[in-house]
Order: C-alpha cells, then structure tokens, then sequence
C-alpha cells in the first residue's frame, strides 16, 4: 500500500500493523481485529470491515448496517489514532460525521506518509 500503519485503540490496548506484512487477522482482542488483504488494511468489528485504508492513504468508513455503540466507539479510536479530524457520534436518533451525516462507504480523509 503504502500507507505505513494502521493503528487502531482496541479496549485500551494498542494495535499496530505496518503495510506491507501479509496478515490475517494480526492483533485480534475479542470482537475486534486488523487485517490485511494483499493491498488494503481494515479494522474488523465482528465481521465487519468498519475502517478500510487503501494504497493510496484514503481511509473510508462502513457501519455495515451495525449503527450501534461499539461500532461507533470503534471507529472514533481509529480516527483519533490515525489522526483524522471530525469524530462519529449521534443526536436525535442520526449519526454525523464532523457536522455531516454520517454515509456508509465515504472517504474521510487521508493517511499522510
């Protein structure tokens, strides 16, 4: 890819992976994992790709359909670790991204290397 590292919280534990190691699952703690495709680096909730980093940097978002706590709780720790602006969260019953709504598959920004 050649975005470096993925780097997810996961429970208070930190995860690492670097590009470029072929891995399936690498860094599994209970429900939540980071794995690597051969080009893409994801973070897994349940089966659930819920970050995916591609080759270029983009990171993209997908609930999967799961709009719940843990998938938010989640994504927010990957965001902060990867240090991209604008957290998920919900009011009146919607999710937003920053002051956007929330679309499932949507770039939010970019890995820099």
């Amino acid at each position: 890819m050649d975005a470096r590292a993925m780097i997810a919280k996961q429970g208070g534990t930190i995860v690492q992976q670097v590009a470029g190691h072929r891995l399936q699952p690498v860094g599994r703690k209970g429900n939540t994992w980071v794995g690597y495709d051969g080009t893409n680096v994801y973070l897994v909730l349940h089966n659930t790709h819920i970050v995916r980093v591609n080759p270029e940097g983009d990171v993209r978002l997908s609930t999967g359909g799961w709009r719940k706590a843990t998938t938010k709780r989640r994504i927010n720790q990957a965001l902060e670790a990867l240090g991209i602006p604008g957290r998920v969260y919900q009011e009146d019953f919607e999710w937003y991204h920053g002051a956007e709504p929330f679309v499932d598959g949507k770039i939010v920004g970019r890995v820099e290397r």
